[in-house]
């Protein structure tokens, strides 16, 4: 009964308990998104990484037959985001995201997102689980498993608009 819409920057929720849409502000971006363990920012990508990051090669790894890349990721000055610094490993034969550590601004880890599953859909690859763990938490986490998934599905622009989302 919920149901949540990215339209250009802007971010949606509707609750069908209450018949209500709520526009998610920037200051709701690093809310938990519908009460799992990912947030909204985690959703939209609200933050885009390369323009609010400075980004550093740290690490060229080989995990178990796997070399990666590992890059520290340091927030620039004034930008809006919420980690004070993030990790990111990917795998080096394509880029793909094997996992990211979220650290707050004291420099403490409190979350671990790992991507697994990597599969071809359609004309890419991607991760097709990903989970998410909050480090004060012991034994919870949220999992996202793709089973389908078509980017080249051919939608109307009307679809992406707050009345068909309170329609769905």
């Amino acid at each position: 009964g919920t149901a949540t819409l990215k339209a250009k920057k802007d971010l949606f929720t509707y609750l069908s308990k209450t018949s209500r849409t709520i526009k998610i502000t920037s200051g709701m971006m690093g809310g938990s998104w519908m009460g799992s363990h990912f947030t909204n920012d985690d959703l939209v990508k609200h933050t885009r990484l390369s323009e609010d990051y400075n980004i550093a090669l740290t690490k060229k790894g080989d995990d178990g037959g796997t070399p990666y890349y590992r890059f520290t990721l340091t927030p620039k000055p004034d930008s809006p985001v919420v980690w004070g610094k993030t990790v990111v490993d990917v795998r080096q034969s394509d880029l793909q995201p094997l996992t990211q550590d979220y650290y707050d601004e004291d420099g403490k880890k409190v979350r671990h997102l790992v991507f697994s599953e990597h599969k071809k859909q359609g004309d890419r690859v991607m991760p097709l689980k990903m989970m998410m763990t909050p480090l004060d938490k012991p034994g919870e986490f949220t999992q996202i498993l793709w089973k389908d998934i078509d980017f080249n599905a051919k939608l109307n622009k009307a679809f992406f608009s707050i009345q068909k989302l309170k329609s769905l």
